[in-house]
């Protein structure tokens, strides 16, 4: 019988100087059944002429070409193409192991699961490992129970938040696709396929090396931007307590009211809000502190440390932090 078909789409855009590492890396993979979807969304260096390139060579490569509207409609434009029973996504600027659909396709042909995570390594440009992250075993949850995890246990071994380094069944993005316009699109699609998910297995095997690129749009370090960024991890977080709403789901509701809360708290801390924003997120962390304040989640000792933060104000708060910790420094008579 032969092997189903495993679409792999990859977004381009001006990634010359890894492209042809990343293709070479899919069009080499011992699993050969493959449609690979490369979506150019208006590459203005030659990563256009080296899709083409690829496409001449390897019938299996199909090269669209779109203006320039951002990776989740690169993506999208992927999904709309997909011809195989099953999706991968691979980053222009990411490679993987030789082996990786294989092993992904023979574990998740043999379970019950929607899709299966492997790990992967963070490298630099030269390709040099910095860090694995990966499973000691395997492993398999439910996508609400990969969610509690994520948000409550995380140890930085799972891989539930980034769409890259999973083998998906189609039939989850029948009625799903990435939200346009936004940064951390993989963050923010992830639970609206998780919460579809019945069973997702995780294995202890390192197939995706994630690259740790200086010139990526999340690298961009102008005020500008930062508060661009800010602002779209509001708007996330905000999306994801409505999709909890929904699926009646109110402790995943509550781990996003204190992510957000102890991400406001730590980035005034560290005076890093980004000009402009510091009173919009004091408000928003106060609101959410309401919510959470007669809930059984967090303990009674985080309550009370969002309560101060609010009632006192960041800057009282901030001499608060810094006397505790110049008292904890100090030696012992």
């Amino acid at each position: 019988m032969k092997n189903p078909l495993i679409t792999v789409i990859i977004p381009v855009y001006n990634v010359e100087k890894y492209l042809r590492r990343c293709l070479d890396s899919v069009i080499s993979q011992t699993y050969q059944n493959l449609e690979i979807i490369c979506v150019d969304d208006g590459s203005t260096d030659h990563s256009s002429e080296i899709c083409e390139q690829y496409a001449l060579k390897d019938e299996r490569v199909k090269v669209f070409h779109q203006e320039n509207q951002g990776v989740s409609a690169a993506r999208n434009k992927g999904l709309d193409m997909v011809a195989g029973e099953y999706i991968t996504f691979v980053d222009s600027d990411d490679y993987i192991q030789s082996d990786m659909l294989e092993r992904l396709y023979s574990e998740l042909s043999k379970s019950e699961a929607s899709y299966v995570i492997c790990g992967y390594n963070v490298v630099n440009s030269a390709g040099i490992i910095l860090g694995t992250h990966s499973v000691g075993k395997n492993r398999v949850c439910s996508g609400a129970d990969g969610l509690r995890q994520h948000y409550y246990h995380s140890n930085g071994q799972e891989n539930f938040v980034t769409v890259w380094g999973k083998l998906y069944n189609k039939e989850l993005f029948a009625d799903v696709r990435f939200k346009a316009g936004i940064y951390f699109e993989d963050i923010h699609i992830m639970p609206y396929l998780l919460l579809q998910s019945s069973e997702v297995l995780l294995l202890p095997y390192v197939g995706y090396s994630y690259t740790q690129n200086e010139h990526s749009i999340t690298n961009t370090s102008s005020e500008t931007h930062r508060a661009h960024l800010y602002k779209n991890a509001f708007e996330i977080w905000k999306d994801h307590i409505e999709l909890y709403k929904r699926c009646g789901l109110p402790d995943l509701e509550n781990a996003v009211y204190c992510a957000c809360i102890s991400k406001v708290i730590a980035h005034s801390l560290s005076n890093s809000i980004p000009n402009g924003m510091e009173r919009e997120s004091l408000a928003l962390a106060r609101q959410y502190i309401k919510k959470v304040i007669w809930r059984s989640r967090p303990p009674i000792k985080q309550k009370l440390y969002y309560a101060l933060f609010c009632l006192l104000g960041p800057n009282v708060f901030k001499l608060l932090a810094k006397a505790r910790d110049f008292r904890r420094s100090k030696p012992n008579n």
